[in-house]
């Protein structure tokens, strides 16, 4: 009986262990999601580069962050601007320009690439100069939006990554279903 009872309390406790690990963090709007997740993507970054023996300030290219079609639109331009506000810090990133980075790299290869880092994105991230790139991807899903960023190295290591969830309202959607040619 007390074996049962222990088993029982032991399950319940995992249980809400493992529940509580499958949540992800909610903002209210994209600026909030940007805000919160530029923050994680610094930290890990920084513990990244301290593990690693990496030196700074790193150079980062800041990419478009597209849509689960692998288009740009204008929510994710929206994003990417105020990503570059959030992680600019010059003992940290010195920040490269992205429209230039997104003229190398091109819509087509972009589209085709998604959040892979491909050659040529590898390829154009050392014509303009960066060390790390971020790729990111916003889905909408269930009435919310699924923000996920990454910064990668250009020899393929994930240095950082992090997802938030935030709130859909009319303007937001549109602002996501609108693509930048």
């Amino acid at each position: 009986m007390k074996n049962s009872i222990a088993l029982l309390v032991s399950l319940f406790l995992f249980a809400n262990c493992a529940s509580g690990q499958g949540t992800r963090p909610k903002a209210k709007d994209p600026n909030a999601a940007a805000a919160t997740i530029a923050s994680e993507l610094r930290y890990q970054f920084l513990s990244s580069l301290k593990a690693q023996g990496g030196k700074l300030p790193a150079r980062l290219g800041i990419l478009d962050i597209i849509n689960e079609e692998g288009k740009s639109s204008q929510l994710g331009r929206m994003i990417s601007d105020r990503l570059s506000k959030e992680l600019f810090d010059p003992k940290t990133f010195i920040l490269l320009e992205r429209d230039r980075l997104n003229q190398v790299i091109g819509e087509q290869t972009f589209q085709e690439t998604g959040l892979v880092l491909s050659d040529q994105i590898v390829s154009a991230g050392k014509l303009s100069g960066a060390e790390y790139l971020t790729l990111g991807q916003i889905v909408f899903q269930d009435q919310v939006f699924l923000l996920n960023i990454r910064i990668v190295s250009l020899g393929g290591v994930i240095c950082a990554t992090a997802d938030i969830l935030f709130d859909s309202d009319d303007d937001t959607y549109s602002k996501y279903k609108e693509s930048i040619k």
